[in-house]
């Protein structure tokens, strides 16, 4: 089971960088779907701790876990956690985006 995050007044400042709760607290509020850019620039922003994610680091024996941080009707957010020699088969999202930072 996921922490829930709960949606702030806060907002990403453009040119600023951001910890993970305003990041959240960001998507969180959007409207429409982001683009590609748009989210390539907020995670390259985002200034990330491994205090601020330990709730969702949460580790499976077997597979990978997909550990859940919020879900909106425009996009999803998982921390997903790798045990050495863990893999996943190649696949596609059916034509939505996603990116990737290793922490």
């Amino acid at each position: 089971m996921s922490t829930p995050i709960s949606a702030t007044s806060e907002t990403v400042e453009p040119g600023c960088s951001f910890n993970f709760r305003q990041l959240a607290d960001h998507l969180t509020a959007l409207q429409k779907a982001p683009t590609l850019a748009e989210v390539t620039e907020w995670i390259a922003r985002a200034d990330i701790s491994a205090e601020e994610v330990c709730d969702y680091r949460r580790f499976r024996e077997g597979a990978y876990a997909r550990n859940k941080v919020l879900k909106t009707d425009v996009l999803e957010v998982l921390i997903l956690c790798w045990e050495p020699r863990q893999c996943t088969a190649i696949h596609d999202h059916n034509g939505s985006f996603g990116i990737v930072r290793v922490l």
